[in-house]
């Protein structure tokens, strides 16, 4: 789907990445968990609640940058410039949520420490929670827009005239739908993909993802006192004594089928979660343990 900026007739354009936009893991899901309290271990419950088409929402939000990018040393950090700013990141000051600057954990596993380039979304964020860091470095574009808001709009509203259908069809026609967004967005960062080779446009949509559901999980955090035991990508895993996943889910986290809603992943009694929620350990066992046992018991949602 060939798409134009507004009041633009020309393709997406094509400057030269910028260093840090060849770096595919520069910005990076969250993949991650922690033990649970002995409050948490005696819940009896864990539920995991998944967000809905989390890349097709943050690319309808996402600003992007157009032109060549400039290098700047050391310059004023400017939440709407967009591009990227080389910074030392400060600690994460929240052992509740994973570390912003480090969301997978693959740094500390390795051992890097130091300064690293980060995308404007995620040191937003980080401004707005209070962090401090000053750039060392910059690969800034001189404008900025919205580029990919009216194909995530068509998407979204094709999703949802398709999960609000009845025809037999409907079904096949939505995954293919999913499949157009999920590889449209993947697609960017591949140099053979020609004219829609912006790997700087994913890093920021995959930071505005990640972003907005670590905002959502801190918001309900600070609200309702509830964190989550364990992130992996869109999935949020949380403890609770009430085994019914709909009534436990938590009021920040609105269900339904919209983007920026939520559906029940799965649901694991705790004495089934608790061996894998051992530390150090990924999420991805226990999210698929709750999404197994959803199946077996028939009691889970498509959305």
């Amino acid at each position: 789907l060939a798409l134009t900026f507004p009041r633009r007739s020309r393709l997406i354009d094509q400057p030269s990445p910028p260093p840090p936009a060849l770096v595919p893991t520069l910005e990076a899901d969250c993949i991650w968990q922690r033990g649970p309290s002995a409050e948490e271990a005696a819940a009896g419950w864990v539920h995991v609640y998944d967000a809905n088409a989390m890349y097709l929402s943050a690319a309808g939000l996402v600003v992007v940058g157009t032109g060549d990018p400039v290098h700047a040393d050391a310059p004023a950090f400017d939440p709407k410039r967009p591009g990227y700013w080389r910074v030392e990141p400060p600690e994460s000051a929240n052992r509740f949520l994973p570390d912003l600057f480090d969301p997978s954990g693959s740094n500390a596993a390795h051992g890097r420490r130091g300064a690293r380039w980060f995308t404007t979304p995620t040191l937003a964020y980080a401004a707005e929670l209070g962090c401090q860091f000053t750039p060392l470095a910059g690969w800034l574009y001189p404008e900025r827009t919205r580029f990919y808001e009216r194909w995530a709009a068509q998407i979204r509203d094709a999703r949802a005239a398709l999960l609000d259908s009845r025809d037999p069809d409907a079904a096949a026609v939505l995954a293919a739908v999913k499949d157009t967004y999920r590889r449209g967005i993947g697609m960017l960062a591949v140099r053979t993909s020609r004219l829609m080779h912006r790997p700087d446009h994913r890093h920021a949509i995959v930071a505005v993802a990640r972003v907005t559901l670590m905002r959502k999980a801190a918001a309900v955090g600070d609200g309702e006192g509830r964190w989550p035991l364990a992130i992996g990508t869109d999935a949020l895993a949380y403890a609770s004594a009430d085994p019914d996943p709909i009534a436990a889910c938590p009021g920040g986290l609105r269900l339904g089928t919209g983007l920026g809603e939520f559906k029940v992943y799965g649901s694991l009694p705790m004495a089934e979660a608790l061996p894998l929620l051992r530390p150090g350990a990924r999420p991805g066992e226990l999210l698929e343990a709750a999404r197994k046992s959803m199946e077996v018991t028939g009691d889970g949602s498509q959305a």
